[in-house]
C-alpha cells in the first residue's frame, strides 16, 4: 500500500476511504465516484448560475419624492411619573 493509498484510509472523508482503499467493493468505489461526481457538478452549475446572476447587476429601486409646503408637527406629551420630584 504507497503513502496515498495509506492516507486515505484513514480519512474522514467517507467517499475518499471508499473509493481509495482496495479493501472496497469495485461496485461501491464506482458508486461513490459517480456520486461525488454528480455533487460536485451540482455545485459548480449552481455557483456559476449564481455568479451569472450576480454579475447581471439587476436592481429594482422605486423611489418617490414628495415636496410639502406645510408639516403638521405632532403633539408631544411629557409626564413625569417619578415620585422624586
Amino acid at each position: 500500500m504507497n503513502g496515498d493509498q495509506q492516507s486515505f484510509r484513514f480519512s474522514q472523508l467517507l467517499a475518499c476511504r471508499c473509493v481509495f482503499t482496495s479493501r472496497s467493493p469495485v461496485v461501491c468505489r464506482i458508486l461513490w465516484c459517480v456520486i461525488v461526481a454528480v455533487s460536485v457538478s451540482l455545485f459548480v452549475a449552481q455557483v456559476g448560475q449564481r455568479v451569472a446572476v450576480y454579475f447581471q447587476y439587476k436592481t429594482n429601486v422605486d423611489v418617490q419624492v414628495k415636496y410639502v409646503d406645510v408639516i403638521d408637527f405632532p403633539a408631544v406629551t411629557v409626564c413625569n411619573q417619578n415620585n422624586f420630584r
